[in-house]
C-alpha cells in the first residue's frame, strides 16, 4: 500500500509541478499582452516594445572629422555629408590656434584656442551647402588658415 500512496503523491505532485509552471507561463504571457509598450525619445537610440531601433537624431552618431591646424593652414577633407559631426581638432603648430565653422546660418566655435600639440572636440551639425572653416585667432585666416567645405548628399 505505501507503494501505491508514494506513487499517487509523486503523480500529484508532478501534475502540480507542470500545471503551475504552465499558468505561470500563461501569466507572464498575458502580463507581456497587457503591458503598453514604451517609447523613449531623446539623444539616445530610441527603444520600442525592449527592442533597439535606430535613432531619428542624426546627432546620435555624429561622424568624426579630423582636423589639423597650424600655421597657416586648415587641414580637413573638404566635401562632407550632411548630419552631425564632430570634428577633432589638433593644433599641430607652435602658437596658438582657434576654429569656427560658419555658412548657411550655423557659426561654431572652439570655445577656447587650442594649445600647440592639443586636441580640442567641436560638434557641429552640417546641412547641405558651403561652409567657411577658418582659425579665429585675429588675422591668421588672412594668413592663409581658411578652407571651404562642401556639405551634399
Amino acid at each position: 500500500m505505501k507503494t501505491i500512496d508514494t506513487v499517487r503523491t509523486l503523480a500529484a505532485l508532478t501534475l502540480a509541478v507542470v500545471l503551475g509552471a504552465g499558468l505561470g507561463a500563461c501569466d507572464a504571457e498575458q502580463t507581456a499582452r497587457q503591458a503598453p509598450e514604451t517609447v523613449e525619445t531623446g539623444p539616445g537610440p530610441t527603444r520600442s516594445g525592449g527592442s533597439a531601433v535606430t535613432s531619428a537624431d542624426p546627432s546620435a552618431d555624429p561622424t568624426t572629422v579630423k582636423v589639423s591646424i597650424k600655421e597657416f593652414e586648415v587641414r580637413m577633407p573638404t566635401i562632407l555629408t550632411p548630419g552631425a559631426h564632430l570634428f577633432q581638432v589638433k593644433n599641430d603648430g607652435t602658437e596658438p590656434h582657434g576654429l569656427t565653422v560658419e555658412g548657411n546660418g550655423t557659426s561654431v566655435s572652439l570655445p577656447t584656442n587650442a594649445q600647440p600639440g592639443e586636441t580640442q572636440s567641436l560638434p557641429v551639425d552640417l546641412a547641405p551647402g558651403t561652409y567657411r572653416v577658418y582659425c579665429s585667432v585675429d588675422g591668421h585666416a588672412d594668413r592663409g588658415m581658411s578652407v571651404e567645405i562642401t556639405v551634399s548628399e
